[in-house]
């Protein structure tokens, strides 16, 4: 079962400007700024999803930054499809 702000992330998963498949990873900022949650319930959310099985989340460093990237997994993509029956941005 997924909530209401688990949706959000993984539809903003969708929305996001990176990849071009369901299965890309993307940044998480830009999954931040599509979702319309806020702080900590973002990472609750996504800790959540991870919890689950529906999120993989990687941590890149480069030019003395930190950033991190959100993929589904393929038990997400089955749930989120699910749950948007079928109407997707983005290829599965």
């Amino acid at each position: 079962m997924i909530t209401e702000n688990e949706f959000a992330i993984l539809k903003a998963i969708d929305d996001s400007e990176y990849g071009d498949s369901l299965r890309d990873s993307v940044w998480i900022f830009s999954v931040s700024n599509r979702c319309g949650l806020e702080g900590k319930v973002i990472s609750g959310t996504v800790a959540s999803l991870v919890k689950k099985g529906y999120v993989q989340v990687s941590e890149y460093h480069y030019t003395g930054k930190d950033s991190k990237t959100i993929v589904m997994t393929y038990a997400g993509i089955q749930a989120y499809i699910e749950m948007a029956n079928g109407d997707t941005k983005k290829y599965a």
